[in-house]
């Protein structure tokens, strides 16, 4: 990969639907972060990100909702779901837990001796 990654993250209420849709790059893929989403380990969510990073030239942009979770239109809006598990989780956290998912992902990619894979 050249020059700076494509990752945005994009944290909206629920009552921001506008607002949020709004803020996206224009383009962009949008990943909702939702519990029905699908559910993966570190490393296949580090390769499905490499392909993304690989295919599409644009940002990724991460969606997550408040307490109330994300509108369903801007679930519908995202062209992939996934799920940090089945917990309840502020959005603070979920923010903090996708950006260490994101550092492992391109650390897991980069070869880094930051993941270690259980034996």
């Amino acid at each position: 990969m050249t020059g700076a990654p494509r990752v945005t993250v994009v944290v909206v209420s629920f009552e921001a639907r506008e607002a949020l849709l709004a803020a996206l790059p224009d383009p962009c893929w949008p990943v909702a972060l939702d519990p029905l989403g699908e559910a993966l380990d570190s490393p296949t969510l580090a390769r499905r990100l490499a392909r993304l990073r690989e295919e599409w030239p644009h940002p990724v942009a991460f969606l997550i909702g408040s307490d109330l979770g994300l509108d369903p239109a801007a679930v519908a809006a995202s062209r992939w779901r996934l799920s940090l598990g089945p917990l309840t989780l502020s959005h603070e956290l979920a923010r903090l837990v996708l950006y260490e998912q994101l550092f492992r992902c391109l650390s897991i990619e980069a070869g880094l001796s930051y993941h270690r894979a259980l034996v």
